[in-house]
């Protein structure tokens, strides 16, 4: 009774939006501004916050009944953030190992030929030697592709089915790829230097361009007790062992995460996110809104830089 007369109590106004708060009734009429923190439904205790800053904690009956429906909602929200009751694993899984090479024509053989005059010019002579060869091939690199995803599975412990889900991933991972190396002309090399100047090619360096693919799971709902396993888009990796010859050089390829947001419609129209990371460092090396095609942010970086397959021991 004392939370009761606290709760409806005269307040002062915050400077708080008042469309953030919720007009409540009483079973006895009065009337009162709040926004709904949490909600259990086993105790059917409901935590609201005034807007004069006062969170209290009372039985929902103490609202009307459409106040105690609209509670209920909130009750799978504040269920949905606890990770014991909404269960989500994110697991790795390679789809598809496969590889193929690359040949390059070579010229193999050659042709012998004598000829040979008998005395005073007669016809004694002929011709000797013959003629082989023939084309063939070399392996000038070995390309190991790796394909992978991706698998997320859902548990709903809440006890109470969950509607109105979103969901989203990030999927980071670095592929190398051969760029021509350019030099500036030496000296010793104006003649081969045209009229304006410019750069020469050198020899293909490995790049490392480190990407992400993003992408959205069709997971809308969650019924009591459901579990039920979804999987991102497959991505390919490419692993080069080459011979050097032109742009045939070693590749390599490195899968470094996924950061999945799941997300809930509160009552409200508000959303209630939960960010699970696999490895968990991933949320702190890139961003979450990166460009499609590229980037973590300085420090990750700088760790990938670190970590550079080129630096790695093969």
């Amino acid at each position: 009774m004392k939370k009761l007369i606290v709760l409806f109590a005269t307040i002062t106004i915050a400077a708080q939006a008042a469309e953030e708060f919720r007009e409540f009734t009483a079973n006895d009429g009065r009337k009162l501004k709040a926004k709904v923190v949490s909600y259990d439904p086993g105790t059917e205790k409901v935590k609201v916050l005034r807007e004069d800053g006062q969170a209290v904690t009372v039985k929902s009956v103490a609202f009307s009944r459409e106040d105690q429906a609209y509670i209920r909602e909130w009750g799978a929200c504040s269920l949905f953030t606890e990770p014991s009751h909404l269960i989500i694993i994110p697991r790795r899984a390679t789809v598809r190992k496969w590889r193929s090479k690359h040949e390059s024509m070579r010229r193999q053989g050659g042709v012998g030929m004598s000829s040979g005059q008998g005395p005073d010019g007669g016809g004694g002579g002929g011709n000797r030697g013959g003629q082989g060869g023939g084309d063939g091939s070399e392996i000038v690199a070995t390309d190991k592709y790796t394909k992978y995803q991706y698998d997320l599975s859902f548990a709903n412990r809440c006890g109470i089915p969950l509607k109105d889900l979103s969901v989203e991933y990030r999927i980071y991972y670095n592929q190398e790829r051969p760029v021509a190396e350019e030099i500036p002309f030496q000296e010793s090399n104006n003649q081969r230097q045209g009229p304006g100047g410019g750069q020469q090619q050198g020899s293909f360096v490995a790049k490392p361009e480190v990407k992400v693919k993003r992408g959205t799971l069709p997971l809308r709902r969650l019924e009591t007790r459901e579990r039920r396993s979804v999987s991102t888009v497959a991505i390919t990796l490419l692993e080069r062992n080459g011979s050097g010859q032109g742009n045939m050089i070693d590749l390599d390829g490195e899968l470094h995460g996924v950061w999945i947001k799941v997300s809930m419609k509160a009552p409200d129209g508000t959303w209630r996110v939960r960010n699970i990371a696999y490895p968990q460092s991933i949320m702190k090396e890139y961003r979450w809104d990166a460009e499609s095609e590229g980037a973590s942010n300085a420090a990750g970086q700088q760790d990938r830089r670190q970590r550079s397959p080129r630096s790695r021991q093969k």
